[in-house]
């Protein structure tokens, strides 16, 4: 039984998108609202708020929040802060195995292992590279 776990790297391209969102927000606010007003202090300090509250509390609560298991004959996956989910999949049941990575998530050396059968998908988020080769090969092994 092996234990998968979200990589570090994916909690760092998580805030680099919300940096990246609140800067975009901030420019936005600085650009369409007259300096000085309350409505353009209030805009900021929320958006500021905000950002912090994202960045420090609810993304690495979310990134703990994640986990897979494989064994010899299940696949397990846990996600969720406030509404835990929790999936099982049979090893016996796998039809195939895709393993994708966009733009963004080779640039930080992390895919996604989908694993599909009859009854639905079990998506593997933000592995790393490596771990979601092995654990793709391990999981066709038997397929062949």
């Amino acid at each position: 039984m092996k234990e998968y776990s979200i990589s570090n790297k994916a909690l760092l391209l998580w805030e680099t998108a919300a940096l990246s969102c609140a800067a975009v927000l901030y420019c936005l606010i600085l650009w369409i609202f007259i300096p000085g007003t309350w409505l353009w202090y209030l805009l900021l300090w929320l958006v500021g708020a905000v950002y912090i509250l994202t960045a420090f509390l609810f993304l690495p609560l979310y990134h703990l929040s994640f986990s897979y298991r494989v064994t010899k004959r299940e696949l397990f996956s846990h996600s969720g802060i406030l509404f835990p989910k929790s999936r099982i999949m049979d090893r016996s049941r796998i039809a195939f195995v895709t393993l994708r990575h966009g733009p963004l998530t080779r640039l930080f050396g992390l895919s996604t292992l989908t694993v599909h059968a009859a009854g639905g998908s079990l998506s593997f988020r933000l592995l790393e590279h490596r771990e979601a080769e092995e654990l793709a090969s391990f999981l066709t092994e038997d397929l062949l």
